[in-house]
C-alpha cells in the first residue's frame, strides 16, 4: 500500500480509482499520511511540503473516508507509519552525532597539523637566526 509519500494530487496513480462513494484511494492514502506525521502545521505536512494544500482542499463530501470496518486496518497503518517514522528520525540523529564527531576528530587532526607546522616555522626561523647571528659574528672578527 503506502510505502512513503503519496502522489501529488495532480498526478495519476495506479492505485487511485474511485471509491464507492465516488472519493479517491489517494486522498485516503494522505490522510493517513497526514495522521502519522502529525498533520499539517506551518501549512505544510512533513514529506509534502507545500504539496499537503492540494490534499487539505479536498472536502470531505468528495472523499472516500473510511468505513468502520475499515477503521483498525488504518490504525495499523498509521501505527506503522509513526514506527517507521521515529525510526527515521532515530537514524537522522544518529547520522548527525556520528557527522559532528567526526567533523570534530577532523578540526582537532587540523589543529595539531597546524601546530606542528607553526613548530616547525619557529625552528627554522631560530636555525635562521642563528646562521645570521653566526655570520655577523664572522663578518666582525674578518674586519678586525
Amino acid at each position: 500500500m503506502l510505502q512513503g509519500i503519496p502522489p501529488s494530487p495532480s498526478s495519476p496513480s495506479p492505485s487511485s480509482g474511485e471509491g464507492p462513494s465516488g472519493g479517491s484511494v489517494e486522498y485516503s492514502e494522505y490522510r493517513i499520511w497526514s495522521q502519522a506525521v502529525g498533520g499539517m502545521q506551518h501549512g505544510r505536512v512533513y514529506g509534502l511540503g507545500s504539496q499537503a494544500q492540494a490534499y487539505e482542499g479536498m472536502t470531505s463530501s468528495g472523499s472516500s473516508f473510511a468505513s468502520p470496518s475499515q477503521d483498525p486496518l488504518y490504525s495499523q497503518q498509521i501505527s506503522a507509519l509513526q514506527a517507521e517514522l521515529e525510526q527515521v528520525r532515530k537514524a537522522q540523529t544518529d547520522w548527525q552525532v556520528q557527522i559532528q564527531a567526526q567533523i570534530q576528530m577532523q578540526m582537532q587532526v587540523q589543529q595539531a597539523q597546524h601546530n606542528q607546522l607553526l613548530d616547525e616555522m619557529r625552528k627554522m626561523k631560530d636555525q635562521l637566526s642563528e646562521k645570521e647571528v653566526a655570520t655577523g659574528d664572522d663578518a666582525s672578527t674578518d674586519s678586525e
